[in-house]
């Protein structure tokens, strides 16, 4: 067997090769264009074009992708975000409650592993590997400050200089002084400001203080804030909570109503402990609701299976369950209006409770009931919120018929 090489700066002698190679090459000088960074980083910008070419549709292959050849099935496209924007990860472990949870970096490129990325923090420089990550698609941080590789070397100035303020002038806004001579528009990089000149750490801010109360505050506000109002509204997360609260009357109240509700429809009957089937337990959620004034109009209180318990094949069967497209509701409701029909609608109130469980289903006595003392076991009659199997066997339910009569 004889290894034939070809010769040195003769890509002809190896077409396939060398023009694969040219067209990963040319993406990947595109991709740090594009992003900003610098050429240190030509090996994640090669490995992100190599994985966008096994997703593009190629001629060579009857405009299927290199991915649907191997694996025989379509790319999912979700994970797709642009090399160099604004990624923020996940920091785990947290270090406390009250730390940080998020640090901000730059996307560089896909991990091996199922829906990672490959982030560049922006403070250390280190890359890691996570797949919680919140991308910024339309921000680049690395456009916003210069590179070592594209341009000279430059300082950071630690001094921002403001003019004086007359305190008894009443305004909002800085208005910065008139001298603009030797200015030139410097870039800025999250609060920064990158200058050539040297650090004078001496040099001392001439002139009188203002009133900081009348010094605008530029810098970003959350996209996200409470109210203290909205601070008081905090639902309690289990049944020992809402006992033990300031509202712990209301809430009692509704439990009471929603356990009255139960007796109602006769959703669990008292039985013996059974001989092969576990019985799940109960859980309480509790909800304040309010108007779209923020007024509050109602305590509510709902009992649930945590479904996560359940057994596939023993405690349930089927969970399928249709549902309703908006494009059809939509062409409904343009048929009714063009043929100017009256459109009804209505709430069946307690769903879940019309249709039946396909299994033998029990549940422990749960917190607040107080009725047949004796007993710890229940036999669930009707279908329970929190079940997996609940919506499918509503929706099996002829709510036609039920509605005709």
């Amino acid at each position: 067997i004889s290894h034939l090489t070809s010769d040195p700066y003769t890509p002809e002698q190896n077409p396939f090769a060398k023009r694969s190679n040219c067209t990963t090459v040319s993406k990947s000088r595109r991709l740090l264009k594009d992003s900003g960074l610098g050429k240190s980083y030509w090996a994640e910008a090669a490995n992100t074009a190599v994985y966008l070419e096994n997703l593009t549709p190629n001629k060579a292959i009857n405009f299927q992708t290199p991915y649907f050849k191997w694996f025989e099935r379509h790319p999912s496209l979700k994970n797709l975000h642009p090399f160099g924007c604004e990624a923020t990860s996940l920091i785990l472990p947290s270090p406390s409650k009250f730390s940080q949870k998020g640090e901000l970096g730059i996307f560089i490129g896909y991990g091996e592993g199922h829906g990672t990325y490959w982030i560049l923090n922006l403070e250390t420089g280190n890359v890691k590997i996570s797949p919680h990550v919140k991308f910024n698609d339309n921000i680049f941080p690395a456009l916003s400050y210069p590179d070592s590789n594209k341009t000279d070397t430059f300082t950071i100035s630690d001094n921002l200089y403001l003019p004086a303020i007359n305190p008894n002038v009443k305004t909002s806004n800085i208005i910065l002084g008139e001298n603009t001579e030797n200015q030139t528009d410097l870039p800025k990089f999250k609060g920064y400001i990158w200058t050539n000149e040297p650090i004078n750490k001496t040099k001392e801010i001439v002139g009188e203080v203002g009133d900081p109360r009348n010094i605008l505050d530029t810098s970003r506000q959350p996209k996200h804030s409470a109210s203290f109002s909205e601070l008081s509204l905090l639902d309690p997360k289990n049944y020992k909570q809402a006992i033990n609260s300031v509202e712990s009357k209301n809430w009692e109240q509704a439990i009471s109503q929603e356990l009255q509700n139960m007796a109602k429809h006769s959703v669990w009957s008292p039985c013996n402990e059974p001989n092969n089937c576990k019985p799940l337990t109960t859980t309480w959620v509790f909800k304040q609701n309010t108007d779209e004034d923020g007024n509050l109009t109602k305590f509510k209180a709902r009992l649930c299976v945590p479904g996560f318990n359940q057994r596939e094949g023993i405690d349930y069967n089927k969970v399928f369950s249709p549902t309703v497209r908006l494009t059809s509701l939509q062409l409904l409701l343009t048929l009714c209006s063009r043929s100017k029909f009256i459109v009804e609608k209505m709430d069946v109130r307690c769903a879940f409770l019309n249709g039946t469980p396909d299994k033998p289903l029990y549940i422990y006595r749960p917190n607040g009931y107080k009725e047949n003392e004796n007993c710890n076991i229940f036999k669930l009659n009707c279908s329970f919120y929190g079940l997996k199997q609940s919506l499918q066997r509503c929706a099996s339910k002829n709510w036609i018929v039920s509605m005709q009569h």
